[in-house]
């Protein structure tokens, strides 16, 4: 798929409530608030500014990022068995550095 603007695609990583040892850590009603990690699967090219100049994002395909797992609730798309979320780039707190 190729992304548009500052439109990012995500393969949002699984999501547990719960610690490996089974202890709950994230109360119910707070899913929304609670921040997620994704895959970069593909970026769009960027954004022109006001002066009409490209201005390139700053993930590419491959990162690692958080965010609010509601940004990634609000736009999912299906590609066969798997499912995708579309972002802004604006929406992403960060990437993850090994």
């Amino acid at each position: 798929m190729r992304m548009l603007g500052n439109q990012v695609l995500l393969r949002p990583a699984p999501y547990s409530d719960t610690t490996q040892s089974g202890v709950l850590f994230m109360p119910d009603g707070a899913v929304e608030d609670a921040t997620g990690v994704a895959e970069v699967v593909a970026v769009g090219p960027g954004r022109y500014n006001g002066k009409g100049k490209l201005e390139p994002l700053d993930v590419k395909p491959g990162d690692n990022v958080t965010l609010l797992r509601f940004h990634m609730e609000e736009k999912k798309i299906r590609v066969g068995d798997e499912e995708f979320s579309i972002v802004a780039e604006p929406d992403l707190w960060g990437v993850i550095e090994k």
